[in-house]
C-alpha cells in the first residue's frame, strides 16, 4: 500500500518502511504534510499531518484532529 503527503513541494510518496535501514538512520532528511491521496485529495472529517523520514520511511511524529 502507498502512502502520500501533500506538502509544500506538493504530493509526495512516502517511502516504503526499512526497519534495519531505521536503526542506523540519523532521520536528517525529513519530510512533512497532510495525508492524502495520490490525487491529492484529503479528508474532510479532519486533518492527519505526519513528519516522516525520507530515507528510511519511519514516522517521527503524527497529529490527528477530528471535527
Amino acid at each position: 500500500m502507498q502512502y502520500f503527503l501533500l506538502s509544500e513541494a506538493g504530493v509526495i510518496r512516502v517511502p516504503r518502511r526499512r526497519p534495519i535501514k531505521g536503526i542506523f538512520c540519523r532521520h536528517k532528511n525529513q519530510v512533512s504534510g497532510e495525508a492524502c491521496s495520490a490525487s491529492g485529495m484529503v479528508r474532510i472529517s479532519g486533518t492527519d499531518r505526519y513528519k516522516v523520514c525520507a530515507d528510511c520511511g519511519k514516522i517521527l511524529a503524527e497529529y490527528h484532529k477530528d471535527y
